[in-house]
């Protein structure tokens, strides 16, 4: 895998003028076209277990981790607003979240109750709340999932089939980013806008949940059916402490921000080094003692927000604006 990984990297640097690059910018070229190829085989490899169960070769447990093994990988990218143009019109049909409304559950339904053949054509023109990892994880885990029924077996082979055609063309637009165009001041600004807004996308990924007035609302928690999402929430976080470590980092203490880039290196630490050993936020929320945990989760994260607006986009001249996940 990381030979072909390698080969695509240098396929990609070689579009570039020698010398454009700064060594953390080739790292961070690097890091993404890796993590698009991860998320592609873990794909194919969800593509093939669903296939499976439909032959009796396999149970659906295997699909199952496969699934998550997808979900966990797409998290490096979830609500980066750096991506190519050529991909983001993707982004939704790869997810489709917050589902404040169950139109996930209404659109799965719709594709089990009709007989007509899901084609790759049907598949693409049909609502993106019915494909993708939500309209998976439906198949995979809701309660009413029948494994028995003929027709269940021909929804989730057709999205596994047409998520997997998703990330196949998503991947490929990953190897030429649009930063790579700009000028170094333009890259900088479109890495601090990755990681801001990706930010902002898991802060509302704790928010949601919480609910109002101290009441916790689990089903809008991201993979809840496959009580899974303290998992996914652990994977973004990784995801940003990794981004910020490649593309930011450097920069920043370039800029005299040591301090700055210290104390957002602890808090993204402290947050994975106590990290909840449930796989699901229900079980977490469902007590007083969890759900102040949550609370402070977001609090550490809404600290690292304040830090990158307050002390890094001065620093780097660059101007915060507003993110995907405003007005939601």
């Amino acid at each position: 895998m990381w030979k072909f990984s390698l080969l695509l990297f240098v396929v990609v640097t070689l579009q570039v003028k020698a010398g454009d690059l700064s060594r953390y910018e080739t790292a961070i070229l690097q890091h993404d076209i890796q993590a698009s190829i991860q998320l592609k085989e873990a794909a194919q490899a969800l593509k093939s277990s669903v296939d499976a169960i439909c032959k009796n070769d396999a149970s659906i447990e295997h699909a199952q981790q496969h699934w998550r093994n997808v979900a966990r990988s797409w998290m490096v990218f979830q609500g980066r607003e750096d991506m190519p143009l050529s991909v983001q019109p993707l982004v939704w049909q790869i997810q489709f979240w917050p589902d404040k409304k169950n139109t996930t559950g209404r659109k799965v339904q719709q594709l089990l109750s009709d007989d007509e053949a899901l084609t790759p054509d049907v598949m693409a023109a049909f609502s993106v709340a019915g494909r993708g990892i939500g309209g998976l994880e439906w198949s995979l885990f809701d309660q009413d999932a029948d494994w028995s029924s003929e027709r269940h077996c021909v929804v989730a082979q057709a999205q596994a089939a047409d998520l997997l055609s998703t990330v196949e063309v998503f991947q490929q637009g990953w190897l030429s980013p649009d930063w790579l165009t700009l000028s170094s001041e333009g890259r900088l600004a479109a890495r601090f806008g990755a990681l801001n807004d990706q930010l902002a996308r898991v802060i509302k990924k704790l928010t949601l949940p919480l609910g109002k007035k101290g009441r916790a609302n689990p089903y809008m928690a991201e993979s809840w059916r496959a009580e899974y999402s303290l998992a996914t929430l652990k994977a973004s976080i990784e995801a940003m402490h990794q981004y910020w470590r490649v593309a930011l980092e450097s920069p920043v203490l370039a800029a005299g921000e040591g301090q700055t880039a210290e104390s957002i290196d602890i808090v993204f630490r402290r947050l994975l080094d106590n990290w909840p050993e449930e796989e699901s936020l229900k079980s977490l929320l469902a007590e007083p003692e969890g759900y102040r945990k949550v609370v402070g989760m977001k609090a550490q994260l809404a600290g690292i927000a304040e830090q990158l607006e307050v002390n890094v986009a001065p620093a780097l001249g660059v101007t915060v604006g507003f993110n995907a996940t405003d007005g939601d």
